[in-house]
């Protein structure tokens, strides 16, 4: 990134010599009220052992396009339910509605050379609190027992209310919650800014 996006500009997204896939950060709410957060794992390449949204990934074309390799509205909705699937262990079927027009930012990630990414909210109709921690838990004791060889992006979930995200303490690389400190990064900084704004 310093030798292709040194800066102080960026190139725009049809000049630069980075990859520039598609990435996306989104908030999941209970039924009953509680966002969703996730505290990442210490084993993985980036953002380890930080805490971060309720989803957190690249938008893979094995979900975001379809059978024609075309992304469309409704392969786009079925990306992000893919990545819901794998981060959280939540199934989010076709009755939840299209997840596409739950988007609600689009931004460049200054951090990562001006990735392109966007950002969406959803409400869970269904599953509570506890159903969803019990759920992670019982994902991850299985993925165990089973020796799986996948590398889970979230080693437990945090939980808190909007209340408690508004009176918190946001920073650009920490955010205090109930009294206390968890490490972000700076894009999950960004994300609950514009969460909290937009809301």
């Amino acid at each position: 990134r310093e030798m292709f996006e040194p800066g102080p500009l960026m190139s725009t997204l049809s000049e630069s010599r980075l990859s520039n896939h598609i990435g996306f950060n989104g908030f999941i709410e209970t039924a009953d009220g509680y966002y969703i957060f996730v505290k990442r794992a210490n084993n993985l390449s980036i953002a380890k052992n930080t805490l971060s949204t309720s989803v957190s990934a690249s938008l893979k074309t094995e979900y975001a396009l379809t059978k024609d390799r075309i992304m469309t509205l409704e392969s786009l909705s079925n990306a992000i339910k893919s990545e819901v699937s794998d981060e959280l262990k939540i199934k989010i079927d076709d009755a939840d509605g299209d997840l596409s027009e739950s988007i609600f930012a689009f931004y460049r990630e200054l951090s990562e050379g001006g990735k392109p990414q966007f950002l969406f909210y959803h409400k869970l109709q269904n599953m509570n609190k506890v159903e969803v921690e019990n759920n992670f838990k019982k994902s991850l004791y299985e993925n165990r027992n089973n020796k799986k060889t996948v590398v889970e992006d979230g080693s437990e979930l945090k939980f808190c209310t909007l209340d408690e995200l508004i009176k918190g303490e946001l920073n650009i690389n920490s955010i205090t919650i109930q009294g206390k400190k968890y490490m972000i990064v700076p894009t999950i900084s960004f994300s609950i800014a514009c969460l909290l704004s937009s809301l």
